[in-house]
């Protein structure tokens, strides 16, 4: 843009951007949806870190990617620890605690991370003795000691903490009150008074490690899933696979069963000792007595991930099947956070390029247009929820943006809207609704004249100029042979040519002169056009078939 249209790249699953240059080195970095913003379609947990950072766990199954987006609240920004990158060994972000030093011990599919500022440390059974990969769970101990659960969905698990300097493995039928074969954990916590809680997926009860001994809890009463531990001491327990549908709390001498109906997934505690229930169905529900009576806090959800009350205020975040939602107190969503809204919104880019202001645009088919300012990504689209204004009905593709010399912005889709960069407004919208001669084709081009009129054209070669209230057909028939439109752009005259897939038209300011060929089946020879630009000097190159 820049006087120019959007870049036709149509890049299949990533865009690449160079980034530095020196000495004969070159710098790459491939930006994707699962480096940039959330890292994931599906997302599993959120944390505050000590600094107030949140750290929001995702991954995309289909792609085999995933990890970390780290959010800075103050500023809109997001930073990533992804395998997508290598900053991350695992698409498996499965969960994390902070030591007293600042420093983030994360569970991941491919062993136990050690974040430490940039510095890195990965743990697995190269380096630690693990029994696998695995790591499901993290915790630390008011001493520092690093506790995890070393645990698979075949039976293969253990617990093991680690005090810096050396590791001990605890294990079924050795000091883990349960019996073989049942070796595997479901969850790990370590509670406010250094003792370690953890719960088997096959047998019932939740076992006690005072630093001495281990005792089984509730083997009578359940089989346990999830464990978390309230400003009181209670510990609350989530029904593990097939333990029913039911949520327990353990006051370290008697439990008091919470049935609920449904399949049970989420527990938040709050510092005002509020406790949150979420659950399958996408109800969640709160207590401020200790269980004693509940109000049904939320409901119509997709399923409840997990639960993080802010310890900033008494805001909630909620994590569903797909999305971050940050709630106030009472239960009202303030912005809806996902892997489409966050950060680069597609695999599938059709179109970038700068605008005058040197923000990068990218068009990635249907979920909309994106915005890269160098630090931040802002989005357009269906999937955003009514953060940004967008006119687009329904889940319509896009095709382009261009900042024009007066500094409007226009957004090319099955229709044209006129955004406002300083308030974020739309100022107009035109589709085949209220302009019947645009249709429904998507329009993946604008160009400027040396008066400022402006030009849009469509992916199949119509050509529409706008007069300042309305869009109206240009006389130009471009030969398209079914092809999408090549280009079309303003030269430093301020002349506009654009290009069909067999001949090319320029704007004079005042009229179109179709180009003259040095044949009458110049372009077609050569296979047809496939891609315009202009170079110094204005000469016009054109990309074709056949070079």
């Amino acid at each position: 843009m820049n006087g120019t249209t959007m870049l036709r790249h149509s890049l299949l699953l990533l865009t690449i951007f160079l980034l530095a240059s020196s000495a004969g080195a070159q710098t790459w970095q491939i930006v994707k949806p699962s480096n940039t913003g959330l890292p994931g379609e599906e997302v599993r947990m959120a944390r505050f870190a000590p600094n107030g950072l949140l750290w929001v766990g995702a991954r995309w199954p289909f792609w085999g990617e995933g990890g970390f987006g780290v959010y800075q609240r103050s500023k809109d920004l997001w930073t990533n620890l992804s395998n997508a990158d290598g900053t991350f060994p695992s698409a498996f972000p499965n969960d994390i605690a902070w030591a007293s030093d600042g420093s983030a011990w994360i569970a991941t599919g491919n062993g136990l991370v050690h974040q430490d500022g940039q510095r890195q440390t990965v743990y697995t059974t190269a380096n630690a003795p693990l029994l696998h990969n695995t790591v499901v769970s993290v915790d630390i101990a008011p001493n520092g000691t690093v506790w995890i659960n070393n645990s698979t969905s075949s039976g293969n698990g253990a617990i093991l903490s680690f005090d810096g300097t050396s590791w001990r493995r605890f294990v079924v039928g050795e000091s883990l009150p349960w019996s073989p074969p049942w070796f595997s954990l479901s969850d790990l916590i370590v509670d406010s008074i250094g003792h370690v809680w953890v719960a088997n997926t096959v047998l019932n009860g939740v076992a006690e490690y005072d630093g001495t001994r281990w005792t089984l809890h509730g083997a009578g009463v359940g089989r346990f899933g999830g464990i978390a531990e309230d400003t009181n001491g209670n510990i609350w327990l989530r029904a593990g696979t097939g333990g029913g549908n039911s949520f327990w709390k353990f006051d370290r001498s008697t439990f008091m069963h919470i049935p609920i109906g449904t399949t049970p997934t989420a527990i938040g505690i709050d510092d005002d000792g509020s406790v949150y229930l979420g659950d399958w169905g996408g109800t969640i529900r709160k207590t401020v007595d200790g269980g004693q009576t509940f109000q049904l806090w939320a409901r119509g959800l997709r399923q409840v991930f997990d639960i993080t009350p802010d310890p900033a205020g008494t805001d909630v975040w909620v994590v569903t099947i797909s999305a971050l939602g940050h709630f106030d107190a009472n239960a009202n969503l303030l912005r809806d956070y996902n892997a489409e809204n966050t950060g680069l919104g597609d695999y599938f880019i059709d179109r970038f390029a700068p605008d005058r202001q040197g923000n990068m645009w990218v068009a990635s088919g249907e979920n909309g247009l994106s915005r890269f300012d160098g630090l931040r990504w802002r989005n357009w689209g269906d999937h955003n929820l009514g953060a940004e204004p967008y006119p687009f009905a329904g889940n319509e593709p896009m095709g382009t943006f261009y900042l024009d010399r007066n500094g409007t912005g226009w957004m090319g889709g099955n229709g044209i809207a006129r955004w406002d960069p300083q308030t974020g407004q739309f100022s107009g919208f035109w589709n085949w609704q209220n302009t019947p001669a645009l249709g429904v084709t998507l329009v993946t081009a604008f160009a400027e004249d040396a008066q400022g009129t402006l030009f849009a054209a469509t992916e199949f070669g119509a050509v529409f100029r706008w007069t300042g209230t309305d869009w109206i057909r240009e006389s130009v028939q471009l030969v398209m042979g079914g092809s999408e439109l090549p280009g079309m752009l303003s030269d430093s005259a301020g002349n506009v040519w654009v290009a069909g897939a067999f001949d090319a038209w320029k704007w004079d300011g005042q009229s179109w002169q179709k180009l003259v060929l040095p044949g009458r089946n110049y372009f077609a020879n050569l296979g047809g056009i496939t891609d315009l630009a202009i170079g110094p000097g204005d000469v016009l190159y054109f990309g074709t078939d056949n070079g």
